[in-house]
């Protein structure tokens, strides 16, 4: 899937505005104010919508806190124009401020598509990636706010790979001591088993034959 296009109908300090894409990578660019954050989350919300009632996680609320229009809380408002894997393009509306008129439609057909990716209420692209709104957050929308986190916190993240870096070849060598030891055990129970084999009569050999064919 790829989007061709997102309109921030009212989202923010958006107004009526579109940011075309084409296929492959996007870098938005601009200096600051200019409405790179507004628009990654824009396009986000027109992915996933919001679900309808509770459950929202402190994430999301904060991006509703953040990005619903100043001076018309009431219409919040965004559209993109996805391609999908399968061929169709599909135009999805979401009315985040009332949740009810949010839809999916299929450019060509004119199909409404919402069923297909219904997910707490409202429409969520992400069903055709066969993630949900809630995991879409955690592998593909990264914030700003989380990549200076990371940066933040870089001493630490390195000191974290080097320890997993270290644990992973200390459980290296004990794992190859471990199959060292096994080695021996094997071979004098292969012996120990073998001994008993021949020791035991004909008839009790074809007996215990018997019984383990029929258990398997």
């Amino acid at each position: 899937m790829w989007i061709e296009r997102v309109i921030a109908r009212a989202f923010g300090p958006l107004r009526d505005e579109t940011l075309h894409l084409g296929a492959g990578m996007n870098v938005i660019g601009g200096p600051n104010e200019a409405g790179k954050t507004s628009w990654h989350a824009a396009t986000r919300l027109a992915l996933t919508g919001v679900r309808r009632g509770p459950g929202r996680t402190k994430e999301v609320t904060s991006v509703i806190d953040r990005h619903r229009p100043w001076d018309s809380p009431d219409r919040w408002e965004v559209e993109a124009r996805l391609h999908l894997h399968d061929g169709r393009t599909v135009d999805i509306s979401q009315d985040l401020a009332g949740k009810v008129a949010c839809r999916a439609r299929d450019v060509i057909l004119g199909d409404d598509l919402s069923n297909e990716i219904i997910n707490d209420g409202t429409p969520d692209a992400t069903r055709w990636l066969g993630l949900d709104r809630d995991s879409y957050s955690a592998v593909a929308a990264v914030s700003q706010a989380q990549i200076m986190a990371v940066a933040e916190s870089a001493t630490g993240l390195q000191d974290e790979m080097q320890r997993a870096a270290a644990t992973r070849g200390t459980d290296a060598t004990a794992a190859r001591r471990s199959s060292s030891a096994a080695a021996p055990r094997a071979t004098s129970a292969a012996r120990s088993r073998s001994f008993a084999s021949c020791a035991l009569p004909r008839s009790r050999v074809a007996s215990d034959s018997h019984s383990l064919t029929a258990r398997a």
